[in-house]
């Protein structure tokens, strides 16, 4: 069971980093900002999927995206999620209509599979920045076009929850200019 969760998490994540997920575009980096129409037409047909705009759910969160929220509240209303609830859980946010923030959770993770998944975007985008949060720690990483924060609260002894979330380098910067 552990080495099958190890080899599924090793697959998502190089499909995902690497390009070969049919839900992304190739090369994610240079793909920020495809429309939701885009997505919407190149998604995987028959996959379970939520739609919806976060202002219509008060529960809804979403680390990036209500920090931006805090910087104009306006975001809100201007964007569109599409959350694929499988396990890994994934979340695809269009602001006005352009692919910004595309986020993973793991509920519950092994903590060899935390690693492993530490290691494959160190590999993809170099050594991150860590800080260290109430009960998370928190790794940055970066590359020209993307910017990664992955989140991990210990559970027990060995297994934690992870979130990892995916936005372009410049999306602070493409929000305040429009």
């Amino acid at each position: 069971m552990k080495t099958t969760s190890i080899l599924l998490i090793s697959l998502f994540l190089t499909t995902f980093l690497y390009g070969n997920d049919p839900v992304l575009p190739m090369d994610k980096g240079e793909k920020w900002g495809t429309s939701y129409e885009s997505f919407i037409k190149n998604s995987k047909p028959g996959v379970k999927s939520q739609k919806f705009n976060p202002g219509t759910r008060p529960d809804y969160s979403n680390r990036i995206l209500d920090h931006l929220a805090g910087l104009n509240e306006n975001i809100i209303k201007d964007s569109q999620v599409v959350k694929f609830q499988n396990e890994p859980e994934k979340e695809y946010i269009f602001i006005k209509n352009r692919l910004s923030i595309i986020s993973i959770a793991w509920n519950t993770m092994d903590k060899i599979e935390q690693q492993k998944l530490f290691d494959i975007l160190s590999r993809k985008f170099g050594q991150p920045d860590k800080k260290k949060e109430l009960k998370a720690m928190v790794y940055s990483f970066s590359d020209n076009t993307t910017k990664i924060l992955f989140f991990s609260t210990d559970i027990s002894g060995d297994t934690c929850s992870c979130q990892v979330h995916f936005y372009p380098r410049n999306l602070f910067k493409i929000l305040i200019v429009e």
